[in-house]
């Protein structure tokens, strides 16, 4: 491999690392929130509301480690909103907020939500690309994949980044690479581990440090 493509590889991997901060800070950001009836009827009178919505379950199951889903159904409680600098809350609402939510009037919804879509998207694919388009020699191609599909919040990538090539400067091949077996294998048992870690931390600093995601 010459210095220059070694130099472009390095390039990319600073700018996935990066890339993914940017998003994990945003969705940290944007993440639902639980509030108070009284919160939002003040966000609602101070014309602070730019968009809300009614549901009566939250789906957490849809994408792993991501914000959860506001789903409707035949009795909707759950009062969403955004405000215009891109934070989400909900409360369980009642009659009166329904009927102060009427009076809310139209503003832009905050791009942030829509930022975060889109850095997702493009790293997985970036990711993905970078996976087909190199030799590892710790692990197969699809160890790799499972690793950094089934970990939570992506996280799986910074161990390919640190371990395997075309990354690491000095990397010793393995003489029987990790099979994709393995790679399911120690995602689950990482996966759990942070679940559990998360779920302590939540249970410790609270919903508006550790939100909910699924």
């Amino acid at each position: 491999m010459t210095l220059r493509k070694i130099a472009w590889w390095q390039l990319l991997r600073i700018a996935l690392v990066v890339g993914w901060i940017v998003w994990a800070a945003l969705m940290w950001w944007t993440i639902p929130r639980e509030a108070s009836v009284a919160h939002a009827r003040q966000d609602i009178a101070a014309n602070r509301v730019v968009e809300y919505t009614w549901g009566s379950e939250w789906r957490t199951d849809h994408v792993p480690w991501s914000p959860p889903v506001l789903e409707q159904g035949s009795h909707d409680q759950i009062f969403l909103w955004q405000t215009p600098d891109g934070h989400s809350y909900y409360t369980d609402g009642d009659a009166d907020l329904r009927q102060a939510a009427t009076t809310v009037s139209g503003h832009s919804a905050s791009v942030l939500p829509r930022i975060v879509t889109g850095l997702a998207i493009a790293g997985a694919l970036i990711t993905l690309w970078a996976l087909v388009s190199t030799d590892p020699v710790t692990g197969t191609k699809w160890f790799w994949f499972w690793i950094l599909t089934l970990l939570p919040m992506g996280v799986g990538l910074f161990w390919w980044l640190a371990r395997e090539r075309p990354w690491a400067r000095e990397v010793v091949p393995r003489e029987k690479r990790h099979r994709w077996y393995a790679g399911i294998g120690y995602s689950f048992l990482a996966g759990l581990a942070l679940t559990l870690a998360y779920a302590l931390l939540r249970g410790r600093l609270g919903d508006g440090i550790m939100p909910l995601v699924g």
